[in-house]
């Protein structure tokens, strides 16, 4: 990560600017506030399509509610941490939402169970920077493709693979 080591009297807003935006591929602290600014690439993890199956097939035992609370939900399946850890980042794919920011209450969106059913492709990856959607990949991923060898894309439909 580039460090900017110091703005002395002769730095402008703009020369740091500058030097965010050159380097903020790799990483780099802003030399004003001491923030990292960084673009990260983010894809869907076998991980996260397993937990987004669970999700969208919960919703009927639910009685078609299509919110819950995602650590509770895991914790109550017995899914570990590292499965739970990244469902939030569906968001940034579209397949999830949120209606309450920063309670972790999320609810399958109909892309996402389009996903979920093979009808819709998600995007390979998205690029985030400031916690925000710059940049999607045009190459597209199926919910096999995502869930990788790690699982099996029927057995969890059918709600026969339980991860313990």
């Amino acid at each position: 990560m580039k460090l900017m080591d110091k703005v002395d009297d002769g730095t402008t807003v703009g020369s740091v600017k500058k030097f965010l935006r050159d380097n903020y591929t790799e990483g780099a602290r802003c030399p004003c506030c001491g923030q990292v600014v960084k673009l990260y690439k983010r894809s869907i993890t076998s991980s996260m399509a397993y937990g987004l199956i669970l999700m969208a097939n919960a919703k009927d035992e639910r009685g078609g509610d299509p919110f819950l609370h995602v650590e509770d939900f895991f914790k109550s399946k017995n899914i570990p941490s590292s499965i739970r850890g990244d469902i939030p980042k569906l968001t940034m794919f579209g397949l999830l939402m949120s209606p309450i920011d920063g309670k972790g209450i999320y609810g399958v969106t109909p892309l996402g169970f389009d996903f979920v059913n093979g009808v819709y492709k998600a995007p390979a990856y998205v690029e985030v920077y400031n916690n925000k959607v710059i940049r999607t990949s045009d190459k597209m991923v199926t919910i096999q493709q995502a869930l990788k060898n790690k699982f099996e894309y029927q057995k969890l439909m059918k709600g026969e693979l339980n991860y313990a």
